[in-house]
């Protein structure tokens, strides 16, 4: 069986969720964004994560697909100078059991240049999806709007992390997040982005200033740490002690 096209070129090697089908998928489990974030859903992903609230619900899985959806949009942008659309029609996401696997995007990126790339990057991706799922979300779910958004900005910025950190220069895309994060306004808010030093070497480091509620989950309630690594509740001390971590880790496993 031949495999699937992906839209972008080596995306595994990035990470997973840089990986996305190109194409409309309508085989078991893919669906349209609307019912993604309907009712069904919803409750399937309650279950999936471990919480009776809609809202921690209706936040992780809105936190899974922003991640997935705008990191494709800039390793296209930024690796590759291509556009990629991200409107909510042009998307399908494949779902198994409550959990958001993957998902596919109908056109293959195209070339762009010029000063007006990134604004129909932006415009694309929010206006054309995650502002108006967000909006639903609030009202379906009661999903917090600082949340929510929260997500948003952290997609993006941790999108450039993992873009930033297989390079010669493991901060490379720090002043590109802080853009960004400047560009939206409440961003700048929302995620703490700077190089930081470990090894000798800066490295991009990215802290959120809006929690994504994992940590209320019984599945993460099982584990021996229940907060996300960057997570805003821990102490900065802590945060900074787990980033050096993962970086050490990272440079022995990909050294340059």
């Amino acid at each position: 069986m031949t495999a699937a096209p992906e839209v972008l070129a080596g995306g595994a090697a990035l990470g997973d969720r840089f990986v996305a089908r190109l194409g409309v998928p309508t085989g078991p489990g893919w669906l349209e964004v609307p019912d993604l974030f309907g009712p069904a859903v919803l409750a399937a992903a309650a279950t999936a994560f471990g919480t009776t609230s809609p809202a921690v619900a209706a936040t992780l899985l809105f936190e899974r697909y922003a991640q997935r959806l705008v990191a494709p949009v800039l390793a296209a942008r930024y690796r590759d100078r291509t556009l990629l659309d991200a409107r909510m029609p042009r998307i399908r996401a494949r779902v198994e059991d409550g959990v958001l696997r993957r998902l596919a995007f109908a056109g293959a990126p195209e070339p762009i240049a010029g000063a007006a790339a990134d604004e129909a990057v932006l415009h694309r991706l929010l206006a054309g999806n995650l502002d108006p799922v967000a909006d639903t979300l609030h009202r379906r779910a009661r999903a917090g709007r600082r949340v929510l958004r929260g997500a948003m900005a952290n997609a993006v910025a941790s999108a450039l992390l993992h873009l930033s950190w297989p390079n010669a220069d493991r901060a490379a895309h720090v002043a590109d997040a802080l853009a960004w994060l400047e560009r939206v306004p409440g961003w700048a808010d929302l995620v703490d982005v700077r190089a930081q030093r470990v090894g000798g070497e800066p490295w991009m480091y990215v802290r959120r200033r809006s929690c994504c509620l994992a940590f209320r989950t019984t599945v993460n309630q099982a584990r021996e740490q229940p907060y996300c690594s960057s997570c805003p509740v821990l102490a900065p001390s802590t945060t900074a002690a787990l980033f050096e971590r993962a970086t050490t880790a990272y440079a022995a496993r990909r050294p340059r």
